[in-house]
C-alpha cells in the first residue's frame, strides 16, 4: 500500500464512522492528520498510553517498532485493546518498509 494513511483513516471510519479518537505512536506522517482529523494525537509510546487513559474509548496506531514499549506502558493500566488490523507498507521518503498495526481500546472489564 503505498498511502498508509489513507488506508488507516478508511480502516477507523469503516469501524467506527470516526467517532472515536486516534493515538498515533510512532507514525507522524502529516498525511494521517489530514485524512483522520487535527484531533490526532502523534506521540510516543508512553504519551499515547496517557492519551489513552484520559480517552478509552479511542483508536491506537503502533508502528511495529514501538509496540513492544506501547505494550509495557499499556500493561500498567486498565486499558484493554483489540487488534483491528495491520498495515504493510513502504515509506517512500525514508526508503523503509513499514508495520502499522490497529486497535481498538476500551476499558478493562471490572472482575
Amino acid at each position: 500500500m503505498a498511502f498508509p494513511s489513507k488506508q488507516v483513516a478508511q480502516i477507523i471510519e469503516e469501524h467506527s464512522g470516526g467517532k472515536y479518537p486516534l493515538v498515533a505512536i510512532g507514525y507522524h506522517e502529516p498525511s494521517l492528520v489530514f485524512y483522520t482529523g487535527s484531533s490526532t494525537a502523534l506521540v510516543n509510546p508512553e504519551e499515547g498510553v496517557k492519551a489513552l487513559l484520559n480517552n478509552p474509548y479511542s483508536y491506537a496506531l503502533v508502528n511495529r517498532g514501538n509496540l513492544n514499549e506501547f505494550l509495557y506502558h499499556l500493561s500498567k493500566t486498565k486499558v484493554s485493546i483489540e487488534k483491528i488490523e495491520e498495515i504493510k507498507s513502504f515509506n517512500y521518503s525514508k526508503g523503509r518498509t513499514i508495520n502499522l498495526l490497529i486497535f481498538f481500546c476500551t476499558p478493562k472489564a471490572l472482575k
